[in-house]
């Protein structure tokens, strides 16, 4: 038995200083083992050092960035280095990074394996941007709704107004697509703010 598979071993029965031992000597045997690496990285990530463990599943993915299995486990442990840290900042940038490294995985080996955490996360993450996005899009609509009625001269005159410069500027502005939608949101708007 060689000891990459004895790493697994010791790994699989819980002994992650014995797994962390194999896999150093494993690395020290032939330092091109991907595997050693990867066995490594999750023994020290299981262990609670997942510092350490990152490094060496960075060195994995540096000697084969097309190995599935070195992809997954660094994103296994950037995703465990996440839950370590407090500052959103520095845990937004390591889930995202850890998101590439599942995702090139994926890309490798659509059958690898999941990483509930990350799965969510980029649900989470989406959800933000994409929520963003229509509330930039809303105000940028919301202001070429205003930039119209001051060109047709109705910026002082209240909102609902019934008066009837108001409504002919607003009937000549609603025959395109455009105005049609940008009066729908801009009432949407004004109600929701």
């Amino acid at each position: 038995m060689d000891t990459v598979q004895a790493g697994e071993q010791s790994m699989t029965a819980g002994k992650y200083e014995a797994a962390i031992t194999k896999f150093e000597l494993a690395l020290e045997i032939d330092g091109s083992q991907p595997l050693a690496y990867v066995g490594l990285a999750s023994a020290l990530s299981l262990q609670g050092n997942s510092d350490a463990a990152v490094d060496v599943a960075r060195e994995a993915v540096k000697r084969r960035p097309n190995f599935g299995r070195a992809q997954l486990a660094l994103a296994k442990c950037l995703c465990s280095s996440a839950e370590n840290v407090d500052a959103p900042a520095e845990k937004n940038a390591l889930l995202d990074e850890a998101l590439i490294s599942y995702d090139t995985a994926l890309a490798l080996n659509a059958n690898i394996g999941t990483i509930p955490a990350l799965d969510e996360w980029r649900r989470q993450r989406d959800g933000e941007r994409l929520e963003t996005e229509r509330a930039r899009n809303l105000e940028v609509r919301v202001r070429r709704w205003e930039d119209t009625r001051e060109r047709h001269g109705l910026a002082n005159i209240p909102y609902g107004s019934t008066s009837e410069s108001d409504k002919a500027a607003l009937e000549l502005e609603a025959t395109t697509e455009n105005g049609k939608r940008w009066k729908s949101e801009y009432y949407y708007a004004k109600r929701k703010y």
